[in-house]
Parts: C-alpha cells; structure tokens; sequence
C-alpha cells in the first residue's frame, strides 16, 4: 500500500530533545497538476460569470456594441475608485453601485477580491497536498504529544511528537490528506472544496442582486 507520507526522527539540538514528524512525499506532488487544472476552470468560471452578467445588462439596454462592462476589481478602495470603476463605465450608475456595495477590494471584501487574484495567477503553482486531519490514539509515558499540531507548509510536514533523548517513545496516530491553496492571499492553507463553495455561494448572490436591481429598474421584465 503506497502512503503519501513518510515519518522522520530527528534532534532538536536546542532542546535536546527527538521529535517525530510526519513528511509529504515529493512524489505525490506530480498528479496535483490535473487538479490545477480544474481549479483554473472552476476559478475562471466563478470570475466570468461576474463579468458575462455585467455585458448582458448592456445587452439588455440595447448597448451591444458596449466594451467597459466588466465586474470592477482594485488593488485597494482609491484604486477601485478611480481605475476600477472605469472597466464597467458603459454601465448605469445604479449598477455600477450594486459593483460598489461589494467592496471588491482588498481590505473590503477579500474573499471576493482573491477571486479576482487567482483568476489572473498561475494556478499549478497555487494548490499543495496538506496533512489535514490527526487523531491519536495512544502514547507511551514520557512522550509529549502536540495538543495542536500544526502543518507547516514551507516544509511539507507536522511535528507531532517530542521526548527525551533518553527516553522511549511510543504513539499510535491516524493522518488523512486534503488539498489547499498554497501561497496565496486571503485563502492560503485553507482546503480548496470549502473556499470555491464559499466563492460559489458569493458569486450567486452578486448575480441574484444584479437580477433583483436590473428587475426594479425595468431593464428586464
């Protein structure tokens, strides 16, 4: 049976103690690629239908020719203001405004703003492997066992487990894996299936709003 882990016995010189840390295997960073993947369609899917939405309110006005009107993204509120703004332009003001209430900024909303920023990124180099779930079962006298571990992603591995250089040590655990985004703002180290579906989520209820506004204002019947 093949295990994406291996388990490495080192000293801590500093403490002069052994710690047991649990390491991803380099080989099984290969077939994340296919995922890329499907995580870039998934990202782009999301972002496009924020700007698809925006052209077929132009559409809907009888603006076909209409080129600014794309959802607006910025760096931060002033650059939002004054270059995002100016992607959508062909839209009416009250649109424009259901854009605003969004915040899509950084330090606004910034999990719509990642959005934006793992659309336009390299996604292949954006998903890791990670050691999500740790349970233990046992553990011998002596050994002092993480209450807390924690993955550290620089280094592909979990220390779970220290004793003394003198003493035994002995632990039964359990570690499953999942998928999540690497170094990324705003969403790194968190598991890819629970940040689309909270993108997902927040993309509908833009389009929602948009549909809502385009009713009130008699643009669609």
């Amino acid at each position: 049976m093949f295990m994406p882990y291996s388990m490495l016995h080192e000293e801590d010189t500093k403490d002069h103690v052994y710690q047991v840390s649990i390491n991803i295997k380099p080989e099984i960073r290969g077939p994340i690629s296919p995922l890329a993947t499907a995580l870039g369609d998934a990202i782009h899917n999301l972002r496009d239908a924020l700007d698809v939405a925006g052209y077929s309110i132009a559409v809907a006005l009888g603006k076909t020719g209409a080129r600014c009107t794309a959802f607006p993204f910025g760096g931060s509120p002033e650059e939002f203001e004054k270059h995002g703004l100016g992607r959508c332009k062909d839209l009416p003001d009250e649109i424009q405004n259901v854009f605003r209430a969004y915040k899509p900024y950084k330090g606004g909303n910034d999990l719509l703003w990642a959005l934006n920023d793992i659309s336009v990124g390299e996604k292949h180099k954006m998903i890791t492997p990670v050691g999500m779930f740790f349970t233990l079962s046992a553990a011998k006298a002596g050994t002092q066992i993480a209450v807390d571990p924690t993955w550290d992603r620089t280094n592909d591995k979990i220390i779970f487990a220290r004793f003394a250089e003198s003493g035994e040590s002995g632990y039964n655990f359990g570690i499953s894996f999942s998928v999540a985004f690497d170094n990324v703002p705003v969403v790194g180290g968190q598991p890819i299936i629970s940040v689309l579906d909270r993108m997902a989520d927040m993309v509908e209820h833009i389009l929602n709003t948009l549909e809502a506004e385009c009713f009130r204002l008699g643009y669609i019947i």
